[in-house]
C-alpha cells in the first residue's frame, strides 16, 4: 500500500499529530510538507498555524509573529462559515440544515476558532505595549467566550454518550469540571496525595496522572560540529564548541509565597460536580448549560447520534488544552492588566490551567505533545519569574523532572525537550550538565530560533559561574546574529567585558545601545531599563579609567538578581560575590545607592542565613530614603525582606510583611520590571 493511499484512512487529527510530532522530533521541513499535502483540510491547516506560532514565540521577532498572525487570522476565517453567530440564527429560523457538517466536525472548529483567537492574543501582547495589551485582552475575552460554552457543552455530550453506552470508565481519566479548583486556590497547597484522595466523598474523580519513564540523555560526540552552512552569514557557534579567545574582535557591531512540602502539582485529583463554579467570573452550570439567548451564544441542540465516545473524550482533550492555556496566561498577567481582564468578565485560575493541560496531554488529542510542552515551559521558565523561593520552585522541578522522564520514549533527541531537560539541569544547580545538554539540542536542531535560544542559555550558564569571558563570546555571537533584542545582546556585552577587564570599545559599545534602542520603535520593559542603565557608563575613553572591574560586575549580579538566577549559583560563587559587595568602599564601585546591600541579602538567603540577609534589606531601604533614581531597588529590598519575615510564622512579623507589601504597591511606581515584582506582590498579598 502506497504512502498516499495509507494517509487517506488516517483521520485529519492523526495525520495533523504525526505532523507535530515530525517537527518536535528535528524535521521541520518534513513536517511542513507532511502538512501541506492536506492544507485543505482545516484540522491539519490548524496543525500547520500551532508550529508557526511556536516558532514566532520561539523566536521572539517581529516578522516570523506576523506571518503567524496572518495564518490565525485566515484560520478564524475557515472555520467562521459553519460556526459564526449568523449560520446560527438561520438554524434557530429555519431548523437544522441536513448539509450541516457532523457534530464532530462543528465542535472541532469551534475549537480551532478559540485556539485561533487565543494564540492571537499571546502573540499580540509579546509586543509589551499599550495597544497590544488592549487589543490582546479583547482577543481573550473573545476566546474565553468560546471556551466557557465549548467546555460545557463537550463534557455534558461526554457525560450523555457515556451513560447511553454504559461504558466503564475505570481505566480512564475523565474529563475535569471548572468548578473542581476555585479561583483562590493556593496552587502550593493543593492536596493530591493518596489520603486527600480517599476522602473526596463524591462517587466521581478525576486523577491527572503523570506517566513515569526513566531514562538519561547521553552525551552526544563531535562537539567540534560546527553550523556554518546553516549560518553562512552569522557563523553561529556550538554554544560549547571553542573555549573563549582574548582575540575575540568587537569591530563593526553596530548592525513567598508559603511554601509547601507536597508532592509535584502535576498529580491533581479533582471531584467531578456540576451546577458549581466554573472558574470565571460570570458562572454557568457546567452539567448542561442552557445557552443565554444572544447571537453569540444561541446554539441548536447537539445530535448525539452522529459522534461516537472515542471523538468525544478527544474533543474533551482538545478544549481542555486551550481552556488549560487560556487559564494559565490569564493568571500570569501582572496585576495592572488584570484588572482589565476582570473589568471584561473573566480571570485567570492557575491551578485550573494545569490540571486542564495534564488532562489534555493524556488524551490522543493532536495538542497532547503541545499541552506537554506548554507545562514544561511553565514548570521550568515561568515559574522561575513568578515565584518568591527556591521551596516553591523545587514543586515545579519536580513536576518538569516526571514530564520529561514520561516524553523520552517518543522524544528522546527532540532538540525541543532536550532544551527543557537542559532548563530543568540549570534550575537543579547541575550547570555543567546543563551545558552539555544544550549543546546536544543546539547540534541536534535544524531550526535557527532554538540553536539562538540555546546560546543564549548557555551565555547565562557561563554567566551563573562568573565565566566573563565565555558569556560576552555568546552575548557577542547573539548580538551579530539575533535580530530581536540586539541592544539586551549589547549590553550584556558590554557588562561582561567590563567585568572580565578589558576597557576597550566599552565607549563604543555604549553609543551603539544607544542608537539600537533610539531604532526600535517599540518601548520594552528591557530598552527602558538598559536606557537608564546605560547613563552610568562611560561616556568618552578618558572616562572609563575611573571605574575598576568590581564596578563592571555590579551590572552583572544585579542582571543575575533581576533575572532571578542568583538561586542557581553554586557556593563558591555566592561566597565570591558577597566578597564582592561586602568590600565595596563607597559609590564609586557601587553603580547605584543600596544595590550592593540588596545582592547581599539575596546571596545571604540563598544560603539560608537570614538574619544577615534581613539587615541588609533593611539597611538597603535605610539608605535609599528619598533616593529617586533605580526605585526597583527599593521596592525589592522591600519585598525580599517580607519574604524572610513571613517565614517566621508570628503575627507581628506578619503585620510587618504586609505593610511591605502594601509600600511596595503604592509608594514605587514606573520602575524597571515592575510587572514582575507586582505579580510576585499581588500573588502575595492574596494568601495573605
Amino acid at each position: 500500500m502506497t504512502n498516499s493511499s495509507c494517509n487517506e484512512t488516517v483521520a485529519d487529527w492523526e495525520y495533523a499529530k504525526q505532523g507535530i510530532v515530525m517537527w518536535l522530533n528535528n524535521n521541520p521541513e518534513r513536517a511542513e510538507e507532511h502538512f501541506k499535502r492536506k492544507l485543505d483540510r482545516t484540522i491539519v491547516y490548524s496543525s500547520y498555524t500551532f508550529t508557526t506560532v511556536m516558532n514566532a514565540v520561539i523566536s521572539y521577532e517581529m516578522e516570523k509573529i506576523e506571518i503567524a498572525q496572518d495564518m490565525l487570522r485566515d484560520l478564524e476565517k475557515r472555520c467562521t462559515p459553519t460556526t459564526g453567530w449568523i449560520q446560527t440564527l438561520r438554524t434557530r429560523i429555519f431548523g437544522q440544515d441536513s448539509t450541516l457538517k457532523p457534530t464532530g466536525d462543528m465542535l472541532e472548529e469551534k475549537i480551532i476558532i478559540a485556539d485561533a483567537l487565543m494564540c492571537s492574543a499571546i502573540l499580540t501582547l509579546l509586543t509589551q505595549d499599550i495597544g497590544g495589551f488592549m487589543k490582546g485582552s479583547w482577543l481573550l475575552r473573545r476566546a474565553w467566550k468560546i471556551y466557557e460554552q465549548l467546555y460545557g457543552q463537550i463534557y455534558s455530550l461526554y457525560k450523555s454518550i457515556s451513560q447511553r453506552n454504559q461504558e466503564a470508565t475505570e481505566n480512564t481519566s475523565e474529563p475535569i469540571t471548572p468548578s473542581d479548583v476555585s479561583l483562590n486556590t493556593n496552587i502550593s497547597t493543593i492536596p493530591h496525595s493518596q489520603s486527600h484522595h480517599s476522602n473526596f466523598t463524591s462517587s466521581k474523580k478525576c486523577t491527572i496522572r503523570t506517566h513515569r519513564n526513566t531514562g538519561n540523555i547521553s552525551r552526544t560526540s563531535n562537539r567540534q560540529h560546527s553550523v556554518s552552512t546553516i549560518f553562512p552569514a552569522e557563523k553561529l557557534r556550538s554554544p560549547v564548541s571553542k573555549p573563549f579567545s582574548n582575540e575575540l574582535s568587537l569591530q563593526g557591531s553596530c548592525n513567598s509565597r508559603k511554601s509547601s512540602d507536597q508532592p509535584s502539582r502535576d498529580n491533581l485529583h479533582l471531584k467531578l460536580q456540576s451546577n458549581q463554579s466554573n472558574g470565571f467570573l460570570h458562572q454557568v452550570p457546567l452539567s448542561c448549560p442552557e445557552p443565554i439567548p444572544s447571537p453569540m451564544t444561541m446554539e441548536p441542540p447537539f445530535q448525539t447520534s452522529d459522534i461516537d465516545l472515542r471523538t468525544t473524550k478527544r474533543l474533551m482533550g482538545a478544549v481542555s488544552f486551550g481552556f488549560g492555556i487560556f487559564q494559565l496566561s490569564v493568571s500570569l498577567l501582572p496585576p495592572n492588566l488584570l484588572k482589565l481582564i476582570n473589568f471584561l468578565g473573566f480571570e485567570g485560575n492557575r491551578a485550573m490551567g494545569i490540571a486542564c493541560l495534564n488532562y489534555a496531554r493524556s488524551t490522543e488529542d493532536m495538542r497532547a505533545p503541545l499541552a506537554t510542552l506548554a507545562l514544561l515551559w511553565y514548570y521550568t521558565i515561568g515559574a522561575q519569574l513568578f515565584h518568591a523561593n527556591e521551596t516553591q520552585l523545587s514543586n515545579e522541578i519536580e513536576a518538569a523532572r516526571q514530564l520529561l522522564r514520561d516524553s523520552r520514549p517518543e522524544y528522546a533527541t527532540s532538540a525541543i525537550f532536550l532544551f527543557f531537560n537542559a532548563r530543568l539541569k540549570r534550575l537543579q544547580g547541575k550547570t555543567d550538565v546543563a551545558v552539555d545538554l544544550y549543546d546536544a539540542a543546539y547540534r541536534m536542531s535544524v531550526q535557527r530560533e532554538l540553536k539562538m535560544l540555546c546560546l543564549h542559555e548557555v551565555g547565562w550558564c557561563r554567566l551563573i559561574h562568573l565565566d566573563f569571558g565565555n558569556a560576552m563570546l555568546h552575548f557577542h555571537e547573539l548580538k551579530l546574529a539575533s535580530s530581536f533584542s540586539k541592544s539586551f545582546y549589547t549590553y550584556m556585552t558590554t557588562i561582561c567585558q567590563g567585568a572580565f577587564g578589558r576597557f576597550e570599545n566599552l565607549t563604543k559599545l555604549k553609543s551603539e545601545i544607544m542608537i539600537m534602542i533610539s531604532r526600535n520603535n517599540k518601548e520594552t520593559q528591557i530598552n527602558k531599563f538598559i536606557l537608564r542603565r546605560i547613563d552610568k557608563l562611560p561616556s568618552s575613553d578618558s572616562d572609563r579609567n575611573m571605574f575598576d572591574v568590581q564596578y563592571w560586575k555590579f551590572f552583572v549580579y544585579e542582571m543575575l538578581f533581576l533575572w532571578n538566577t542568583l538561586h542557581n549559583c553554586p557556593k563558591e560563587v555566592i561566597t565570591a560575590i558577597i566578597s564582592d559587595c561586602t568590600t565595596a568602599p563607597g559609590a564609586t564601585n557601587e553603580p547605584s545607592i543600596g544595590l550592593a546591600n540588596l545582592i547581599l541579602g539575596a546571596c545571604k538567603m540563598h544560603l539560608h542565613q537570614l538574619d544577615g540577609a534581613m539587615q541588609d534589606f533593611r539597611e538597603c531601604i535605610r539608605k535609599r530614603v528619598n533616593v529617586t533614581e533605580d526605585i526597583y531597588i527599593s521596592a525589592y529590598a522591600n519585598y525580599e525582606l517580607a519574604v524572610i519575615l513571613l517565614k517566621q510564622r508570628n503575627e507581628r512579623a506578619k503585620q510587618e510583611a504586609k505593610n511591605l507589601l502594601l509600600n511596595v504597591q503604592t509608594l514605587y511606581k514606573n520602575y524597571d520590571f515592575e510587572s514582575r515584582l507586582s505579580a510576585r506582590v499581588y500573588a502575595m498579598l492574596k494568601h495573605l
